[in-house]
């Protein structure tokens, strides 16, 4: 049976609530926000990935990867600690799950880290020999081309390049250095990467690589002493790797606003020389000596509307040359001459180097020489004499003994005898060239005197003879009568 309804309502009375809830709102937000606060992961994936590796550090990050498997700097770091270790296998098992990873740069670190595997793969499998080792060689090439394909920062690009050079892709290695130039903000900037580059490949003997990224940086440089220096590295590292007629070839090709340079002109005239070319060497060399007259033309200039003292002096004595003289080219020049057999051109040069340094022995045995080869025996016995006196030279000696009969040059003759007899006392013949010198002269008392102390040192009876015959010449019958 149904209870009876009363008719009449019955008042509500509101419940009582502990807080409103935008109070209730508000404190939940706080606590999610202390929770995320003090929740240590994040903080511990940075204490991880800073700590130096050990077996606590890899046993953090096994542990962090089971709350978070899907972490892909975990992963990186589980990768990296494996390929310290040499675990290959670790390595591949933690980037798999990255491979379709949607970072593009996450992806790139996947593939920088699967190279480094299979190339410590590479060289064990190098150490225990077999055939395979080419075919994983040439997979391993493959790899660097796509990897130096994609967007790196500098010091990545700098890692594959050094590691093209190894596996034998220089091409790799110069594009990736280009690359890096490209993106410098200077051009000098740019010219010291690729001196970078051009160092890297002459430590692995890579010379034509080498070359071409110094020869690159001194078209980019902005400062031409260093310019100069990139291009003659260029040439010197070409020449180190025996490839002359190479070094030769990218000088005349390159050498441009060079070519007035002194330093390279004396460079790439040497390496003519050495490379076999002396034609080539005897073009570089005129200019040089251009060059070098322009030059003391310029400072004798200078120094005149100055007022000032020459940088040097080329003759010490009074009312010679004023002209400071470059030994360094003219010698080079000299020589040049000498081997393209241009005699006038090597004689030229030698005449104008003892007008402008008369004290200098070296130049005139030069010029002497060269006189004699281009038919100038009186100008050859003239400096031949010169430097026998002033040095004593034996060898001077004798040339001055060798041309003085033949060019009736007396004084000459009679000096290079004494020399002579006072080296050998007895060469008789020589004492009797000597006497008849003095009588062509027309001073048989000095030749009476000569034999007088000759016969003192060496007492002899053809010495005597021939002061008896003399003495009559020379109206002395006092001596006649004594010998």
């Amino acid at each position: 049976m149904l209870l009876r309804r009363s008719k009449l309502a019955a008042q509500r009375t509101e419940r009582p609530y502990l807080a409103p809830y935008w109070l209730l709102l508000l404190m939940g937000g706080l606590i999610v926000v202390a929770l995320i606060l003090i929740y240590p992961e994040q903080n511990l994936i940075q204490r991880v990935v800073k700590a130096p590796e050990s077996e606590l550090s890899s046993a953090y990050v096994t542990n962090l990867l089971r709350t978070d498997p899907n972490n892909p700097k975990l992963r990186l770091l589980q990768a990296t600690q494996a390929l310290e270790h040499g675990n290959v296998g670790a390595l591949r098992e933690a980037l798999e799950p990255m491979l379709v990873a949607d970072d593009p740069a996450m992806r790139r670190e996947v593939a920088w880290l699967l190279w480094q595997a299979s190339k410590l793969e590479f060289n064990r499998l190098s150490v225990q020999g077999g055939s395979q080792v080419q075919a994983v060689r040439h997979q391993l090439q493959q790899q660097l081309a796509a990897l130096a394909k994609e967007d790196w920062p500098t010091e990545r690009q700098v890692e594959i390049a050094a590691q093209a050079f190894e596996f034998g892709e220089p091409a790799i290695s110069l594009a990736l250095y280009r690359q890096i130039a490209e993106r410098s903000q200077t051009p000098d900037e740019a010219a010291d990467w690729l001196a970078k580059g051009a160092g890297a490949a002459l430590s692995r003997s890579l010379y034509r690589s080498s070359a071409e990224l110094y020869l690159q940086a001194s078209q980019k440089s902005s400062n031409p002493s260093q310019a100069r220096a990139y291009f003659l590295s260029a040439l010197r590292t070409l020449q180190s790797g025996n490839r002359l007629p190479e070094a030769l070839t990218m000088a005349e090709q390159n050498i441009g606003s060079l070519a007035d340079d002194r330093e390279t002109l004396f460079f790439v005239t040497r390496l003519a020389r050495a490379a076999g070319r002396p034609d080539v060497a005897d073009r570089y060399v005129r200019r040089l000596l251009r060059l070098s007259l322009l030059r003391q033309l310029e400072e004798v200039r200078l120094a005149a509307a100055h007022g000032g003292a020459l940088p040097q002096k080329v003759s010490l004595r009074a009312g010679g040359p004023q002209l400071p003289f470059d030994d360094k080219a003219y010698t080079l020049g000299y020589e040049v001459f000498l081997e393209n057999r241009k005699l006038e051109d090597a004689w030229k040069v030698a005449s104008s180097a003892v007008r402008q340094s008369p004290d200098d022995m070296a130049w005139r045995e030069r010029l002497a020489k060269v006189a004699e080869w281009t038919s100038r025996p009186e100008m050859a016995l003239e400096h031949w004499w010169h430097l026998a006196r002033e040095t004593q030279r034996d060898d001077a000696w004798q040339s001055v003994l060798r041309l003085a009969p033949g060019l009736l040059n007396d004084p000459a003759l009679i000096a290079a005898l004494q020399y002579q007899l006072a080296r050998q006392p007895d060469a008789l013949r020589q004492l009797q060239e000597l006497v008849a010198a003095w009588e062509r002269q027309g001073e048989p008392k000095m030749a009476l005197h000569y034999l007088e102390r000759f016969n003192r040192r060496s007492p002899r009876a053809q010495t005597l003879e021939m002061m008896a015959d003399l003495a009559d010449h020379a109206a002395e019958p006092g001596i006649a009568l004594q010998t």
